[in-house]
């Protein structure tokens, strides 16, 4: 038995001869007595059915052999199926099952089929944990990065350890010992890319010996390795040993260990391997001509390789019956030809339509053609939809597209269809993984309103709260965060903890568990203990005033599944220790892995999404394929990052094409069932897509034809979307522009100078905000901008109005001061250590300008104006950034900008802040301030080289920004800026003037803080002005 184990193809002379020591049915036998037992069941049949229903037909009056039947498949969810059918077949009686193995998940008890286990299985051992595995692998890529000084951060380096984890298990999967690696040596490299590759070579080979002894140290072995050992010596049994009757049915025997299995089951005198959608019609020409990326090249190597050549015609159909599938995969055969041996298309083609088969191949075929991935989602989900007006009617989803599944099930919630994606979804996106990964994402950034946000909105957090009080507090929260980021907790808490003491107490213990948890994460002295309070802090936000969080934190699928990756990562020896300056949030969500969470049991019972893999042998009344475009189905050939493209062919492994084959296997097996909808976008993003070199051939085929707008079904289903989706006709109502009237009652009472400008160019902005009571909400972690800046020199100039010589005093404290009052980091000290530099200097220039004519100086001086217009008073609030009183007792008024400042011509159109300003002043509206008026003017740039003297020519940076008025000028501006405001105002009290939205936007692109709240893009894209007036 030792000598053959493990060894490649069965020689003739090593095939068994056919005995009679099996029992097995008449059906069954049939089958048995060939040398070998190879069976397909066409492509779009219902596999699992056909497969089933004459084994039970077999087994009818011996259910006890039915019951010594092994039946390998390759996955679970395929056992399921079968399991089910075997009772829906036996007509209502009790079945007894056969033993039901998946081929992807088999351990030491599938070995015990000869009635006691082999040796061999005594002697494996346990499969290495995963966790640990990715851990040490990262270890030994870190090393390698630190080795030839590279990057070495320890995200980067477990992610590219679960690469080497994949590439190791092709090694088992392709029969490829580590000893083979250090076959290579650098001379067998020529190229630019030598030198790169010849370092990955280096260290697979120092790989090759190292890992082996890791394992051996652990007491581990790998679990592809494992695997194998269990099919080789499975194989042994069957072949030398068997007992009772075995199948294997639906595999592709990609792995060589599968593939061998396959054979000796194939070679005993107990076993029959079912081939899914295998084509022993297909001529010769075609069939030498396969190559990888074709859907026939498993099967094709399989037979050469594994059975000595065996020849196609002793492929035996598993059971007879009728066959009305027969046209499409003829015509599915044509179409996916092998490359070259597409010169005889043209006969084939000839010979389908002469048959009358072309038109029969196309019955229930249709075509989808979406315009964007969002529309191919909509139109595929009204597809499903519809299936389940038909009693009974099942219908599925098959594409290896996980946006694109995720698409689909949001839209079929729409109408409360809850539809599982047996794809699964990775442990990092579902309910409770997105929950971890925001307490993860805030302890490493703990100033990130954005990241606490995360954590509050979850619905996972309550914090030991009843729902109504946490929702609040995350409300309450919410609304203080909004605007710039914090620069770190501290500042957050003192800023916050004020607010929620009075208007919130509830939440103020919030505040104190995040705080402390805070702390214990800082000051933790490694990883583990790191993970260990993240750990602890979503258990205790989890809780509710009725459950404990233990409890909500890691029950069903996904919070079992990240319990076991925590656990396995808290106890790993090989978890990193320190990684210091490592973003903690990148760094778990790299140690969370690529693991994938699948819902058992739920879900509805009639519709179906399943990825490439989970689709094998199964079946629907509709079968919908879509993401059929390049890149997607068929996916690129995957990249090695560890060895080229000649390297992997030298050592056997399996060449990238054969991805491509085993896709193009799945498409045509489904493809061909009765009632199929092949579907793509013709963009991916915002770049157009190439469709898919299957649906392309199809597609060519169809047109040559005639046939191809008898099965496109892309213009049906978008009438019908159109209609189920719009209102009826008589709803419609497109938005006019606004024109808002309060009564008189609802008018603002008081504006400030600088809502007038806003008044005058978007009245709207001031009815939502002064009328409606709108508050525009500022973002979360708002970067700082020009308006902190600005407010930061409005300040430093107020103090060293208020304060001389402070800045000799204490110009450091004080820039810190101003800054923690508007949340800037303290890196800006010296980002903007120019900009202080300049404004101190325009500072001095400003002061030295005014020495000579300055009498008294006020700053931030705020004031108070009541303007008695025929509809009623109105009152304007407004501040001055500096007044001073001259010697002849005028006024100059000054603005400061720390941008470009606006023009006089546009203080008069647009923007009258100063002017307004200089009429107050000229009312006594000012505090403590008589009625005076006003010789000057200015808007000054204070980050700008302000030329001495400044006033008279008002220059920065050698540009007049004829941003001064003086004299009888300012006098002449002021009476008419009076005119248009009073003139405004009164329009507005009286309701002449509705309160229009942008009519006069700076830019025709600008938008406001209320445009949506206007509809204005419905009614701006008709060109409707909305009734603005010319301007001057």
């Amino acid at each position: 038995m030792d000598a053959c184990r493990g060894s490649g193809g069965l020689s003739r002379g090593n095939r068994t001869s056919r005995g009679g020591g099996v029992k097995a049915p008449a059906f069954l036998s049939a089958h048995l007595a060939r040398s070998p037992a190879v069976a397909t069941i066409p492509a779009g049949a219902d596999f699992l059915r056909e497969l089933i229903a004459p084994i039970v037909e077999a087994y009818k009056d011996d259910p006890i052999g039915l019951s010594r039947l092994t039946l390998f498949l390759p996955n679970r969810r395929a056992i399921r199926t079968a399991a089910q059918l075997f009772g829906d077949l036996g007509e209502g009686e009790v079945t007894l099952l056969p033993r039901l193995r998946a081929l992807g998940d088999l351990d030491e008890e599938d070995l015990i089929i000869s009635g006691q286990p082999p040796a061999a299985a005594l002697e494996l051992k346990p499969s290495a944990d995963p966790v640990t595995r990715r851990l040490q692998l990262a270890h030994l890529v870190r090393a390698k990065e630190i080795a030839q000084d590279r990057g070495a951060d320890w995200p980067s380096a477990i992610r590219t350890g679960e690469l080497l984890g994949r590439f190791l298990d092709g090694l088992h999967r392709d029969d490829v010992h580590y000893s083979q690696l250090e076959t290579f040596s650098s001379g067998d490299l020529e190229g630019d890319v030598a030198k790169h590759w010849a370092e990955q070579l280096d260290f697979l080979s120092i790989l090759g010996s190292a890992w082996p002894q890791i394992l051996e140290a652990q007491g581990w072995m790998e679990g592809a390795e494992r695997r194998t050992a269990i099919l080789n010596e499975l194989g042994e049994v069957l072949l030398y040993a068997p007992q009772d009757p075995v199948i294997v049915a639906g595999s592709l025997g990609t792995v060589k260990a599968t593939s061998r299995f396959m054979a000796r089951v194939a070679m005993s005198e107990a076993g029959v391997v079912i081939l899914p959608g295998f084509e022993p019609e297909m001529d010769a020409e075609a069939w030498e001509a396969i190559e990888a990326p074709h859907p026939q090249a498993i099967f094709r190597d399989w037979l050469k390789n594994d059975l000595d050549d065996l020849p196609r015609s002793e492929v035996l159909p598993w059971a007879e019956g009728e066959d009305s599938l027969q046209p499409r995969r003829a015509f599915l055969s044509l179409a996916l030809r092998p490359a070259n041996a597409t010169d005889s298309w043209y006969d084939g083609f000839a010979a389908l339509q002469d048959a009358g088969e072309l038109r029969a191949a196309c019955e229930g075929l249709r075509l989808l053609a979406a315009e964007s991935p969002d529309e191919e989602a909509a139109l595929i989900s009204l597809l499903l939809r519809e299936a389940l007006d038909v009693p009974y009617r099942t219908a599925m989803l098959m594409t290896p597209d996980r946006d694109l599944a995720r698409r689909v099930c949001a839209k079929l919630r729409a109408w409360s269809i809850d539809v599982d994606d047996t794809g699964g979804t990775p442990l990092g996106g579902t309910f409770r993984g997105t929950f971890m990964r925001a307490v993860a994402a805030w302890l490493g950034d703990s100033s990130s309103g954005a990241a606490l946000m995360q954590i509050l909105n979850h619905e996972l957090c309550q914090w030991g709260q009843d729902l109504d009080t946490a929702r609040q507090a995350a409300r309450r929260i919410d609304l203080e965060l909004r605007g710039v980021k914090y620069p770190c907790w501290a500042d957050l808490i003192s800023g916050l903890s004020p607010v929620l003491g009075e208007k919130l107490p509830a939440a103020l213990p919030l505040l104190d568990l995040l705080s402390g948890h805070l702390d214990q994460f800082v000051g933790a002295g490694s990883l583990a203990e790191q993970i260990s309070v993240m750990t602890d802090l979503a258990e205790r936000l989890s809780a509710t005033d009725t459950e404990e969080g233990v409890t909500r934190l890691w029950r069903y699928e996904d919070g079992e599944l990240l319990s076991g990756t925590i656990d396995g990562l808290l106890t790993s020896p090989v978890l990193p220790q320190d990684p210091a300056g490592t973003n903690y949030a990148d760094l778990f969500e790299a140690l969370l892995g690529s693991a994938v969470v699948r819902r058992v049991g739920v879900g509805h019972p009639r519709l179906f999404v399943y990825g490439l893999v989970e689709a094998r042998l199964q079946t629907a009344d509709l079968t919908i394929l879509a993401g059929l475009n390049e890149g997607v189905w068929p996916d690129a050939a995957p990249e090695d990052p560890f060895l080229s493209r000649q390297m992997r062919v030298s050592l056997g492994l399996a060449a990238p094409e054969q991805s491509i084959g085993r896709a193009a296997h799945d498409f045509e097996q489904h493809a061909a069932r009765p009632d199929v909808v092949l579907s793509r976008s013709m963009r991916q993003g915002r770049s157009p897509a190439s469709a898919s070199r299957w649906w392309v051939r199809i597609e060519s085929f169809l047109r040559a034809g005639g046939l191809q707008k008898d099965v496109d079904i892309t213009d049906s289903l978008r009438a019908l979307r159109a209609i189920r989706e719009a209102p009826p006709a008589s709803e419609i109502a497109h938005a006019p522009p606004p024109e808002p009237v309060p009564p008189k009652s609802a008018m603002p009472p008081e504006l400030s100078v600088t809502a007038i400008g806003r008044l005058m160019r978007d009245p709207y902005a001031i009815y939502a905000r002064q009328v409606l009571k709108l508050k525009h909400l500022q973002p979360l972690d708002m970067p700082v901008g020009y308006a902190e800046r600005g407010n930061v020199y409005h300040d430093l100039f107020q103090a060293l109005g208020e304060e001389p010589g402070v800045w000799e005093a204490r110009g450091e404290d004080l820039l810190v001061e101003v800054f923690r009052k508007y949340r800037i980091p303290m890196d800006y000290l010296v980002f903007w250590r120019r900009d202080t530099a300049r404004a101190l200097a325009n500072w001095q220039v400003l002061q030295e300008s005014l020495a000579s004519e300055l009498s008294e100086s006020w700053f931030e001086k705020t004031g108070l104006w009541t303007l008695n217009l025929p509809s009623g008073e109105m009152r304007l609030n407004g501040r001055a950034d500096r007044i001073d009183r001259r010697q002849d007792g005028l006024l100059s008024i000054i603005d400061y900008k720390t941008g470009v400042p606006p023009t006089m011509r546009q203080d008069l159109a647009f923007d009258p802040q100063l002017s307004i300003l200089a009429l107050m002043a000229r009312a006594g509206a000012f505090e403590k301030f008589e009625a005076s008026g006003t010789h000057r003017i200015a808007y000054l740039p204070i980050l700008k080289e302000l030329d001495a003297p400044i006033f008279g020519d008002l220059k920065a940076d050698g540009r007049d920004y004829k941003g001064e008025l003086w004299g009888q000028d300012l006098a002449d501006h002021i009476e008419e800026v009076d005119r248009r405001l009073r003139e405004l105002l009164e329009a507005m009290l009286s309701g002449e003037r509705p309160f229009r939205s942008q009519i006069y936007p700076k830019k025709a692109a600008d938008t406001g803080d209320y445009d949506l709240l206007a509809r204005r893009g419905e009614w701006a894209v008709r060109g409707d002005d909305g009734g603005a007036e010319n301007g001057d």
